[in-house]
């Protein structure tokens, strides 16, 4: 019996490694790091409704602007007008990208909005002054400007920055409302200060580029 059952060891078969392919197999139940939603994919149809309302009403009141710039302004006027507000808002478009880097940033890694925020704000501010003196410099040398309307162009572009800073941050986080109420705030603005200091106040085109500055300030505070 000994013996039989020796045999029978012998004939056991051997342990069989496992498959490399099961060694690195996954577990049934991974701990896998979730992917961050996409903000707004159920509401594309709303947004694009409320999107199209807001242009509809942003489209006539640009229009009524440039009517006023037409009539109330002379040549003169108007082209120191358009020269101010070109001039700042080419440092605006080239400075007020921070909304769309603190979107970025914040898919990339898990990090708090409001830091990134108020990163992003710090850096609008101190990029935005330090960009001030070479617009007032092109204001004086362009002689047409002037020192007065070339600091009122500069004191602008701080808070022109900082609202397109929350608009690209809104824009991130799908948050469109708000982000179309923003985009109608200068134009409305600018309309209602311009009634008032230019038609009201015959303010000139000192009045029509105060009330353009303005229109940014209150939106940057809003």
């Amino acid at each position: 019996m000994q013996g039989s059952r020796g045999a029978l060891a012998g004939l056991a078969p051997a342990a069989v490694p496992a498959s490399p392919a099961i060694d690195v197999a996954p577990p049934v139940t991974p701990n896998l790091v979730r992917a961050r939603a996409i903000a707004g994919t159920g509401r594309v149809g709303r947004n694009a409704l409320e999107t199209l309302l807001f242009r509809g009403l942003s489209t006539p009141v640009a229009l009524v602007l440039v009517v006023l710039q037409s009539r109330l302004l002379e040549p003169a006027g108007r082209g120191t007008f358009v020269l101010v507000v070109l001039s700042v808002t080419i440092g605006s478009r080239l400075l007020g990208q921070l909304g769309i880097a603190v979107t970025a940033r914040l898919r990339a890694a898990d990090v708090e909005l409001r830091l990134l925020v108020h990163r992003a704000f710090a850096l609008a501010v101190l990029v935005g002054l330090a960009a001030c003196a070479p617009i007032v410099a092109w204001s004086v040398a362009a002689g047409d400007i002037g020192l007065e309307l070339g600091l009122a162009a500069a004191l602008a572009l701080v808070p022109n920055i900082l609202w397109q800073t929350v608009s690209g941050v809104l824009l991130g986080v799908s948050q469109l409302r708000l982000w179309n109420v923003i985009q109608l705030l200068p134009p409305v603005l600018t309309l209602v200060g311009m009634l008032v200091l230019v038609v009201g106040l015959d303010g000139g085109v000192r009045g029509a580029i105060a009330a353009w500055a303005l229109a940014h300030l209150l939106t940057a505070a809003f």
